[in-house]
């Protein structure tokens, strides 16, 4: 008896030979043909009854204890995840008639998360895939090919290989911290003198995920919806996936205090020096204070604004051997190389400005493995409006995830303003 994984592969290859004759025959404006008819209805009554090989496959799987990544009825497989359409999707609720894999994946998403609007499995923004929608007719391919698109300009993100990241979070998540461990060395016990260990006095703190909403939007336009081009589903996820991965780390690399509806930023949570001008002795002051906080090592980086990197990229640095003290004229500059003294640097618009006058660019050397950024849910609940803006011709796109942040060790985030 095959496994419900690979019934439910089968299934996905049928309804992709459904979905193809179904883009046939709408693609060019006509009924189905006697032929392709037969083909419909068999299709159709094939997936029927692997519906119920299904089923019965899960239920002996789950009395087994076998399979349990699949036993609670996902749909989700390899195949299915390649050819799953946010386009379609978003055409599907426009038209009031969502239907197949986009359907199959929304009714799941609604089953195991709290979603208003359609349901969106969390791959989909996860990375590009080409539009899965094929045709077998020439004349199924639009001719006039879409533009060149200019994506919306968003801060560029940097902390996607530095942050520690968490998803599909379902509640509040405590991240244990041990505050550290004393030892001492201590006399051999005599007649006269007992003595005793060092009391190593470790105490264990935590720190809680707890789920913030974060919205982000997009209006398209029903004409860009109604293209196959494949840039057109390309563009739709990474842009909005931009959005709210640009305002997920503007909130990490802000100040707010994270008690309210946004998370805590680095510029609250972390250790933070006295304001100062950009300086070699300050970038080593920094340094310091994270080594002696035995935080230096791990994932560790200096992230800046833009401004602060043109700020360092113009203060010369160390200089070289036999310069004079004055002027430090032959010396390097601080930032040189995409490094800052040996300590790999980014710079990003969603690190923190200071309101107020100069200084202002937020300057921070952190252990980043340190931050901890969840994501809840294993969909994400998007809003398809196609009302609001109905007189332009457009469609508005409102995307709602749920995030968080936490800092496990305060030390391991040095900061300053230069």
């Amino acid at each position: 008896m095959k496994k419900s994984l690979d019934l439910k592969e089968t299934r996905s290859d049928l309804v992709s030979k459904l979905e193809d004759l179904h883009s046939v025959a709408t693609t060019s404006k006509r009924e189905l043909t006697k032929n392709e008819g037969k083909k419909v209805d068999t299709l159709i009554a094939d997936i029927d009854a692997l519906d119920v090989s299904i089923k019965r496959s899960e239920k002996m799987e789950k009395e087994l204890r076998v399979g349990a990544a699949v036993s609670g009825g996902s749909i989700s497989t390899p195949k299915a995840d390649k050819r799953y359409s946010i386009q379609n999707a978003i055409q599907g609720m426009v038209n009031g008639n969502l239907s197949g894999l986009e359907k199959e994946y929304d009714q799941e998403a609604k089953r195991n998360n709290k979603i208003t609007g359609l349901g969106v499995p969390t791959f989909a923004f996860g990375e590009t895939r080409n539009n899965p929608q094929v045709t077998s007719n020439a004349s199924g391919i639009i001719p006039t090919e879409v533009g060149a698109w200019a994506e919306t300009l968003q801060n560029k993100t940097v902390l996607g290989d530095l942050a520690t990241w968490m998803y599909g979070l379902s509640g509040d998540m405590k991240l244990p911290t041990l505050s550290g461990t004393t030892a001492g060395w201590t006399a051999e016990s005599t007649a006269a003198a007992v003595t005793t260990a060092t009391n190593a006095d470790t105490a264990i703190g935590s720190t809680t995920l707890q789920p913030k909403q974060l919205d982000a939007y997009m209006d398209i336009s029903k004409m860009l919806l109604a293209q196959t081009n494949s840039s057109v589903e390309n563009i739709i996820r990474q842009d909005m996936n931009n959005a709210i991965a640009s305002t997920l780390e503007a909130a990490v690399l802000g100040a707010n205090a994270g008690a309210a509806a946004t998370p805590q930023g680095v510029f609250n949570a972390g250790t933070g020096t006295a304001a100062a001008a950009a300086s070699y002795a300050g970038i080593l002051a920094l340094q310091e204070a994270l080594e002696t906080s035995n935080a230096d090592f791990g994932r560790v980086a200096y992230l800046t604004t833009p401004g602060g990197r043109t700020l360092l990229k113009n203060v010369i640095g160390q200089p070289t051997a036999g310069t004079a003290a004055a002027g430090f004229t032959n010396g390097q500059p601080i930032w040189s190389e995409d490094l800052i003294d040996g300590y790999e640097a980014r710079s990003t618009g969603n690190v923190d400005v200071a309101a107020g006058g100069a200084p202002d660019q937020g300057l921070v050397l952190g252990r980043w493995d340190d931050c901890v950024i969840g994501q809840f849910g294993t969909a994400l609940d998007v809003v398809v409006d196609p009302y609001t803006l109905a007189l332009n011709g457009q469609v508005r796109i409102v995307i709602m995830s749920y995030w968080d942040t936490v800092f496990r060790r305060a030390e391991s985030f040095q900061y300053t303003y230069i």
